[in-house]
């Protein structure tokens, strides 16, 4: 026990010095039973607030299998985070402000820097768009055309939604979560952003009308 006790004491100072360097913010301990017990006693406090669970194995388990296990554990873990955040972002757009869906308010919030979390479905964003380099003007599911329709300016370039969307997000540092193709959210145009402050609900809009212009 004596020895146990040891082991355990540096695999926890490890642990510490490792999140600290790292700045991984979940932590899934994965161990037989009784080992899982005593790392539980002995977890610092400034480490607990990261831990995600404590998945139980077998003494028998082998090194190959605990990392296996505890992967698998935490991809269900992320799906499970991803879907609870999506349903808030959902809530929200039921409510009023805090909010923007579908590509064009998604990018106007990241191009204004006012978006806090970016929400996508998995496989989101296979359309190609437009905009003018002049005024700014964006439009989706279109044809470039050979003058800007709201200033006439000629310099029209294409792009990527979701490759712009994603440049954006990371740029500006925003959390970005994957939700499953078949989440509420395709319904609201695959793609959405939580706010810092409330909008107007003048400026926000649904895919819906994003497809129709």
């Amino acid at each position: 026990p004596h020895t146990l006790r040891f082991r355990l004491d540096k695999q926890l100072r490890l642990l510490q010095l490792h999140l600290r360097n790292s700045g991984h913010q979940h932590l899934l301990l994965a161990g037989v039973p009784a080992v899982n017990e005593l790392l539980l006693q002995q977890l610092p406090d400034s480490v607990k607030p990261r831990l995600i669970d404590c998945v139980s194995l077998k003494a028998s388990a082998t090194e190959v299998t605990a990392v296996a296990t505890a992967l698998e554990y935490y991809e269900r873990f992320q799906e499970f985070r991803a879907r609870k955040i999506a349903d808030h972002l959902v809530h929200n757009v039921h409510q009023s402000g805090s909010k923007v869906t579908g590509i064009c308010s998604s990018l106007d919030a990241l191009h204004t820097d006012t978006a806090d979390h970016l929400v996508m479905i998995k496989g989101f964003g296979q359309e190609s768009g437009w905009s003018c380099k002049h005024c700014g003007e964006r439009r989706i599911f279109g044809r470039p055309p050979v003058c800007c329709p709201s200033c006439g300016d000629n310099r029209i370039g294409a792009f990527e939604p979701r490759t712009e969307i994603v440049r954006l997000a990371s740029q500006q540092g925003i959390p970005i979560t994957l939700v499953p193709p078949d989440h509420e959210l395709r319904g609201m145009g695959g793609v959405a952003c939580l706010l810092r402050q409330r909008v107007a609900d003048s400026t926000e809009h649904n895919g819906q009308l994003e497809r129709a212009a």
